[in-house]
């Protein structure tokens, strides 16, 4: 393995729902290598990786106080619940988003690897902010790539790093942008089991709701207040006004186009893997993650990472839905899946 690849980076990028939290599970078996979980998806990255230098402890700030759909949920969790909404009654949810006190985004992007350091998450925040007070002015993507050395340095992870975030499709391009030699595995999924999956999951019914209708300015200055009942406006749109199956298949496709005409300008600095490859032949598909990721493919941790996946599970599960609803779901999820050569 070259020092130049532990240093450019590795990135696992995808649309979320699409079985990267698996991959991620399997990376993680594999010695000293940092696995970074979810840390840019607390975050705006659009406003986040800016291309203007920044001091240490302004960049500092923007982690401790970037708003994110996380907090909007934690904040509205209870209402959610009273309100029944859908995406959040009967499903089992982090603790972050049911805590009655907000949680520091920076605090929730370092939780795993705190779990690898078996070290308290808020005091791995603690050290990773007095760190980044003392870096020069950048950009902050040099910030987050001094981070995360830094943290591979900290948990003795001498093969580096790789991070994943489960909606990174979206910001693809501002990534390579701001990591301009990184490595980037895309993995993904057929589209109608990723819709389904961001149906019934809140923070995307929330991002996905955003994003095919924004915020009016008189809601996004209700969304900043607390929220006092069931006609907030983040309240609504997981309820009443909740993205129906297939509006999230077109925020898919929408995702997946977008991030294609980005994969495509990478070459050889970007995967193609489906997600069925990695249940199906587990052992084969990440000994070529292994291999593009220039890391260690002789030792047992192939072994034990396809032991994760179960290839007698079906990957692709629809439930009974009605005709009208299927047919429209497969008409929003085929230009993704053209783009994928599924379909």
């Amino acid at each position: 393995m070259s020092k130049a690849a532990k240093d450019a980076g590795r990135f696992v990028v995808g649309t979320g729902r699409c079985g990267s939290t698996m991959l991620s599970n399997m990376l993680v078996r594999c010695p000293r290598l940092l696995v970074l979980d979810e840390f840019f998806a607390t975050f705006n990255r659009t406003g986040f990786l800016g291309h203007s230098p920044v001091a240490g402890e302004q960049f500092v700030q923007s982690l401790l106080e970037t708003r994110s759909a996380f907090e909007l949920l934690r904040s509205r969790y209870r209402l959610l619940k009273q309100a029944g909404a859908a995406s959040i009654v009967n499903r089992r949810l982090p603790p972050f988003l049911t805590t009655d006190q907000p949680v520091p985004f920076l605090s929730l992007a370092l939780t795993r690897v705190a779990r690898a350091m078996d070290c308290d998450p808020s005091l791995l925040t603690t050290r990773a902010v007095r760190f980044l007070k003392t870096l020069p002015p950048q950009p902050p993507g040099a910030h987050c790539l001094a981070l995360f050395h830094w943290l591979a340095a900290q948990s003795a992870s001498t093969a580096g790093w790789c991070e994943r975030s489960g909606v990174s499709l979206e910001s693809l391009r501002i990534m390579t942008e701001a990591f301009p030699d990184a490595r980037f595995v895309h993995l993904h999924r057929d589209g109608l089991q990723v819709a389904l999956s961001m149906h019934a999951h809140p923070v995307f019914t929330l991002e996905i709701s955003l994003r095919l209708k924004p915020m009016t300015a008189d809601e996004a200055l209700l969304a900043a207040a607390p929220p006092i009942d069931a006609s907030d406006p983040i309240v609504r749109r997981l309820t009443t006004d909740a993205p129906s199956v297939a509006d999230c298949g077109r925020y898919w496709s929408e995702v997946i186009l977008a991030g294609m005409q980005v994969t495509a300008s990478l070459g050889d600095r970007c995967l193609d893997v489906r997600y069925e490859d990695l249940v199906a032949r587990p052992g084969d598909t990440l000994e070529r993650i292994a291999r593009f990721f220039q890391l260690d493919t002789q030792e047992p941790w192939l072994r034990e990472a396809s032991a994760l996946a179960d290839p007698t599970v079906p990957v692709r599960r629809l439930p009974l839905l009605p005709p009208q609803t299927l047919t429209a779901l497969e008409e929003a999820c085929l230009p993704g899946q053209r783009a994928l050569g599924r379909a």
